[in-house]
This record gives C-alpha cells, sequence and structure tokens, in this order.
C-alpha cells in the first residue's frame, strides 16, 4: 500500500514529499507524504484536465465517436459504459430482461396531446420510451421497463402501468410481452444513435397490439407476463389458442381483469425456492405467537437468502396471513399507509373499512399529515377490535420518511432491540435468544 519512487522524482518533488531512500542500488525510495503549495496543486489540477481532453479527443477521432451526438440520443448510463473503454458505442451491448410495450394511437385527438398523455404515465414508472412512429399505419409508441435501471417486479409494474393508461382512457391499444431481449445502439455515430432493442419479446409485443387493434381490446398480454407475476388476479384470459404471425404454434393471450379489487394479490407468495432456516422460522413464530400486541421483526441478509420466505413460513405457522409491501424510490409519500388502508378497506368491520377508505381519501387529496395520523389511529382500531395483520416490508431502504414515522408510531415511537439477525448468522441459520421483555408499546426483534 505504499508508493515507492525514483530518485527523480525525488529530485522534481524536492521539498514537498517526505521519502525513505529504501534502495540504494536501484535508487528507489517510499514517499510516505506529499505536500504541494496551493498555486503548484492548482497548476496540476488544470494539466490534468487539458491532458484528459486532448486524450478523449484524440480517442474519438481514432474510433470516429461523436460525444455531442451520443449524449443528445444515448442515456447516461450507457456513456459511462463508453467512458471506461476504447470501444465504439456499437460496441456495447446488453442482454436484459425487459418488459416491452408496443402501444397503438387509437384515438381521433391530437397527436402531441395523446403523446403527453402516455409519456406522463410511462415517466411515472420509469418506463423510458424507446421509438416514437408516425407513418401510414398509425402512431405507436414503443417502451420498454428495466431498461436502463432495474425495477423491482417488472412485470406487476408494468400491470401497473396498462391499467393507468386504460383509466386515464386515452384511447390506446396495447401489446405487452417480458422476456430476455437484446440491447445496443444502433445507428451512426456522425447523425444519429440511440439505444435499441431486438428480440423474442418486442417482436411478440408488437404481434400482441396488432391482435389487440383487430379483437378492440385495450390490452393484450402475453403468458410470459401471466407467469411471472404473483398478481395473476389482475389478469383474465381471453383466448388460450391464438395465432399470432412469429410463434411456432398457438399462444394463449391474457387481458385486464375487470376487478379492481385486488386485496387477495397483497398476500406474499413465494415464486422461487429459498434457504430454509428452521430455527430462525420457529424464533419468529414464536414471538408473532405471543402476548405482545405490536411489534416489528428486523431482518437482514444479502438477496436470495430467503427473508421474506422465512416470515411466510412462520407466519402461516402462527395462523396469520402476511401482506407484502414492496418500496420503490420513487414511490411518493406514505407508501406503507397506501398498502394498509388498501389491505384494511375490503374488512368485514364496518369501522375499520370506512377508516380506511378514508385515508385513501386523504392520500388521494395529498393530505399526508392527517393520514398519517388516520392510519396510526387504524392500527390502534385494528388491535382494539382483536385483529392480527402482519406486513412484510421488502426494501425498507425506500421508505419514505413518512412510512418510517409510521413504522415508528405503530410501534411506540421507541427502539427496543431484542434481536437483529445480521447477515452472517441468518445465513448460518442460528441467531441471538430472543429476549423476554415487557415493553408497554411495542417491541423492535
Amino acid at each position: 500500500g505504499q508508493t515507492c519512487i525514483s530518485g527523480a522524482c525525488v529530485a522534481q518533488l524536492k521539498d514537498y514529499a517526505k521519502v525513505e531512500l529504501v534502495d540504494i542500488e536501484k535508487d528507489a525510495s517510499i514517499m510516505h507524504t506529499i505536500e504541494l503549495p496551493d498555486d503548484v496543486h492548482a497548476s496540476l489540477m488544470i494539466h490534468q484536465k487539458k491532458l484528459a481532453k486532448e486524450r478523449s479527443r484524440v480517442r474519438n477521432e481514432q474510433i470516429g465517436r461523436n460525444d455531442q451526438i451520443e449524449e443528445d440520443f444515448v442515456h447516461p448510463s450507457i456513456l459511462q459504459l463508453l467512458m471506461h473503454s476504447g470501444n465504439k458505442s456499437t460496441q456495447i451491448a446488453q442482454m436484459r430482461n425487459l418488459c416491452v410495450f408496443f402501444i397503438a394511437m387509437t384515438s381521433n385527438g391530437n397527436a402531441v396531446n395523446w403523446l403527453q398523455e402516455v409519456q406522463g404515465v410511462l415517466d411515472s414508472r420509469r418506463c423510458p420510451i424507446l421509438q416514437i412512429i408516425d407513418d401510414d399505419k398509425g402512431v405507436h409508441v414503443i417502451a420498454a421497463l428495466n431498461l436502463h435501471e432495474s425495477v423491482p417486479e417488472a412485470a406487476t409494474v408494468s400491470l401497473d402501468i396498462c391499467r393507468d393508461l386504460v383509466g386515464k382512457k386515452v384511447g390506446c391499444a396495447i401489446g405487452l410481452a417480458l422476456g430476455s431481449t437484446f440491447c445496443g445502439v444502433t445507428g451512426s455515430h456522425e447523425i444519429a444513435c440511440r439505444w435499441d432493442i431486438t428480440g423474442p419479446p418486442p417482436v411478440r409485443a408488437a404481434r400482441l397490439m396488432q391482435y389487440a387493434l383487430a379483437e378492440d381490446l385495450e390490452v393484450a398480454i402475453d403468458q410470459s407476463i401471466y407467469d411471472s407475476t404473483p398478481f395473476s388476479s389482475r389478469m383474465e384470459l381471453h383466448d388460450d389458442s391464438v395465432e399470432l404471425k412469429g410463434s411456432q404454434c398457438p399462444v394463449a393471450v391474457f387481458k385486464l381483469s375487470k376487478n379492481n379489487v385486488f386485496v387477495a394479490s397483497m398476500i406474499m407468495e413465494s415464486m422461487m425456492l429459498a434457504p430454509v432456516h428452521t430455527r430462525t422460522v420457529d424464533q419468529i413464530c414464536s414471538f408473532l405467537s405471543g402476548p405482545k400486541e405490536k411489534g416489528a421483526i428486523l431482518i437482514t441478509g444479502p438477496p436470495l437468502s430467503g427473508k421474506k420466505s422465512v416470515f411466510q413460513q412462520a407466519a402461516g405457522l402462527a395462523r396469520g396471513v402476511p401482506v407484502l409491501h414492496t418500496s420503490d424510490v420513487g414511490g411518493g409519500h406514505l407508501q406503507l399507509a397506501h398498502t394498509m388502508a388498501t389491505w384494511y378497506s375490503s374488512f368485514s368491520d364496518p369501522d375499520i373499512r370506512e377508516l380506511a377508505q378514508a385515508i385513501k381519501e386523504d392520500m388521494e387529496r395529498q393530505r399526508w399529515s392527517r393520514a398519517h395520523d388516520e392510519t396510526v389511529t387504524l392500527t390502534k382500531l385494528v388491535i382494539k377490535k382483536g385483529f392480527r395483520s402482519y406486513f412484510v416490508i421488502d426494501r425498507c431502504q425506500y421508505l419514505d420518511d413518512f412510512s418510517m414515522s409510521l413504522v415508528r408510531e405503530c410501534i411506540g415511537g421507541k427502539k427496543k432491540t431484542a434481536c437483529r439477525m445480521t447477515e452472517g448468522s441468518f445465513l448460518s441459520g442460528s441467531a441471538s435468544n430472543i429476549t423476554e421483555e415487557n415493553h408497554e408499546e411495542g417491541e423492535v426483534v
């Protein structure tokens, strides 16, 4: 970890560096510290910037790159890859699991106004538009979710996008498919280039859009979406044997369900195999079955280590239903309260149902503080009436401030840590013993 410099460097640095001669024959010294005067340091930084600019100019001339063209048409995340390589942008490619949208305009209105509405919905869900086509076949938009950044539960988010577009009644026919897609830069470096996609999912989405137009459907969904999301109740089968161009055999086509209540889809369901942590499951189950009226359990660990599966098993053994909330960095205020209010708005108890619906109305009108306080009241009401609910917060690092405050209020406001499962102990299936402490308000485990 030390810096070894030659005698020539020592002579250049003069009194700026503190060195220690370690090899007389090789004239090598160890440099311990270096302190440059402000004017020398400023000159050095200017020289480095000029050198970097000149190297970039020479490299671009050699490989035919145009920085201005690329910045106008290529996403910044792709430019980051190009900055650290001497390759042409056409040599940078990826295989990504994309949800591809083909959206056709069916409205007779102005195409620009229609596009603004569609783009507003797509932007709200971080779904970038790849192409806008206006030709003799009509106006079409091609978009892809998960293109530049990873979007959690992309298949589920894609259904939300479809429902938002349909709900706005913008006038569209949508084809939706999911799968591994080839992504890369196409076009000229001197005129225009773009980050484009190709592969089976874009082709399938285009064919489904054509099918939706022919069948007068608003949304035609591929089997790949149905198989990739636990929220299958949001879809219903339209036809199980459709002949699509490019498909070797008939395919099933789904459409959005007419039912607007998706409470059952909020129940956590394992879609993949996960490690089994028997001892941890037993400890959590014991805590859930205990006398505490409210509390929190913190489970940490690397991806795919079985964190959600552990709680799902424990909740089942404790005769409870785990409700999944997935936090999103762009989810806005009171994400957790929205999940809780949606769940309780379908309860049989009229008082709980009425208060939950009032919370949803407050959030729609952006009355965040009132919705926060009413959610705390709702939690107390649920406990008072003898109901037990388990909410599993996934990606809690993305919780907004209002939701974090809500968690603190629901468990009593003070953090009483009895047990924390660290990454190492969780992987090994062991955890420290849960201590039984009498906390009046709540307990964090």
